[in-house]
């Protein structure tokens, strides 16, 4: 017979084993350790509450963010990564004989106030960079940033085929080692060769990616992962050759975290002066893609940026440059580029008025390529039409109609967004004011305005804060359940 005692031990161990089956059945490539073995630098940034998870990106941790079981996982496996890093930040303050909580409040002070904004138009200057406590700050939080960001943006390209290049470069190596097999079933040779060919493939370099103003390359780890993780139906490491790192950075502080971040690398890179003639001798060979992350406004807005990126580009060396920014208005960096023949897409939601925090920019198409996609185009209006009059009865006006069935985002509201939604709002309870006051008995629909109208008539200047909060919300940062449906 079981005590009361028992039975509630065997309960708890029957919770945790479904929930470690329930973790293990949805993570087929990311493997993380659970939240208990990471190390408690992280200071609790991440929250793991039953079957929700929530997560900091900002240090006061004043606005939550959700996620799904994915993001869960990617995130303990950044955070994995990373303690061994702030780990040896902190012996290194330890070793050089400073006090270790002035270094580290020191840093705090530096990250916060960014007193060089105001001077030298940067965010902080190289000597802030080298400084151990600033270091050990940017790590525990830039990395959430970085990486839910940089995630969001690979998904949101993925969604508009922007990732095809990676496909053709699998089919292309499959053709290859395939091609001996199929035309020398004979030649002893060929098979020798191709038998060694696959030896050596581990070997080999499958896509090189650089990170311009990298820093410690929390950009290029969500790269990696998310090229495992999204292709890994077809794409094998050890079959294709693996996905090279390389930060480039003026601040040479960063390159030792690089190291400790296995495999990347780091480079001193001037991205005006280096540009062009330096990029393969500093990676090390040709780059497929490159990396623009919070260094577009400050660092790339010239024309020297924009030649040597688009040459990259329209020369079909570099397949795409993603530029993850915090400015929603980057017109003069969209036609910087647009002027040299690339072609800017932009991948946040535009019906909220214009937003070029995520761009992609890519060589522009081949017209027999254009024409192809643009069918392919047509029939997902044609279909995605037939669902809105289903929907159209339904419509309260200023919701989004059509709710396309997909997978859901790993981590939605990344970049945030509901201070968009909140202006979207304010517009919509000033239009239905107004129409009480002028229209209460002319018959007029009382219908406010779809989000599309919104961003072509967007006169509305208000000004929200980072959470989206007015009068008429709960506030939170999107994370919550407000957030996590935009």
């Amino acid at each position: 017979d079981e005590t009361p005692g028992d039975q509630k031990k065997r309960a708890r161990t029957k919770t945790h084993h479904h929930h470690h089956r329930h973790m293990s059945s949805s993570s087929h490539y990311i493997q993380a350790e659970t939240s208990a073995r990471i190390d408690a630098c992280f200071g609790g940034v991440v929250v793991e509450s039953g079957t929700k998870f929530q997560y900091y990106q900002d240090r006061n941790k004043r606005w939550p963010f959700t996620c799904s079981e994915k993001g869960y996982a990617l995130l303990t496996k950044l955070m994995t990564a990373v303690t061994p890093v702030l780990k040896s930040i902190r012996q290194e303050i330890t070793d050089s004989g400073k006090n270790i909580d002035e270094t580290l409040e020191k840093g705090r002070e530096i990250y916060a106030r960014k007193p060089a904004i105001k001077n030298e138009d940067v965010t902080w200057s190289q000597e802030e960079y080298a400084d151990l406590g600033l270091i050990f700050e940017y790590c525990r939080y830039k990395s959430i940033q970085r990486l839910t960001e940089a995630w969001s943006t690979f998904e949101k390209a993925k969604k508009k085929r922007l990732f095809e290049f990676v496909d053709r470069k699998v089919q292309l190596m499959d053709e290859r080692r395939e091609k001996p097999r199929e035309t020398n079933e004979y030649d002893t040779d060929a098979v020798f060769d191709a038998t060694k060919e696959d030896e050596d493939e581990g070997d080999k370099v499958f896509l090189r990616v650089a990170s311009l103003g990298g820093g410690p390359g929390f950009e290029l780890l969500a790269f990696k992962w998310f090229i495992e993780y999204a292709f890994r139906a077809n794409y094998n490491a050890k079959k294709h050759g693996d996905v090279e790192l390389i930060s480039l950075d003026l601040a040479e502080s960063w390159e030792k975290i690089c190291n400790q971040l296995h495999p990347m690398k780091f480079s001193a890179f001037d991205l005006v002066k280096d540009g062009d003639a330096m990029l393969e001798e500093k990676c090390g060979g040709a780059v497929d893609v490159l990396l623009l992350s919070y260094v577009a406004k400050m660092y790339c807005c010239n024309d020297e940026c924009y030649e040597w990126i688009s040459k990259k580009i329209n020369d079909r060396q570099v397949s795409i440059a993603f530029v993850i920014s915090r400015d929603e208005k980057m017109e003069e960096f969209i036609r910087g580029f647009e002027k040299k023949g690339v072609l800017v897409t932009p991948l946040m939601d535009q019906t909220l008025g214009k937003d070029h925090r995520l761009l992609a920019l890519t060589r522009r198409l081949d017209e027999d390529v254009a024409e192809a996609i643009e069918k392919l185009e047509i029939e997902d209006n044609r279909r995605k039409s037939l669902d809105k009059k289903v929907a159209a009865e339904e419509d309260d006006g200023w919701t989004e109609v059509h709710k396309e069935k997909e997978i859901p985002p790993t981590f939605p509201n990344v970049p945030y967004v509901e201070h968009r939604k909140a202006k979207v709002d304010k517009y919509q309870n000033k239009k239905a004011g107004n129409y009480h006051h002028h229209d209460r008995n002319n018959g007029n629909n009382p219908k406010s305005e779809s989000y599309s109208n919104f961003s072509r008539n967007s006169h509305g200047k208000d000004s929200y804060s980072r959470g989206g909060r007015d009068n008429n919300s709960s506030g939170g940062a999107g994370g919550g359940a407000k957030g996590s449906r935009w």
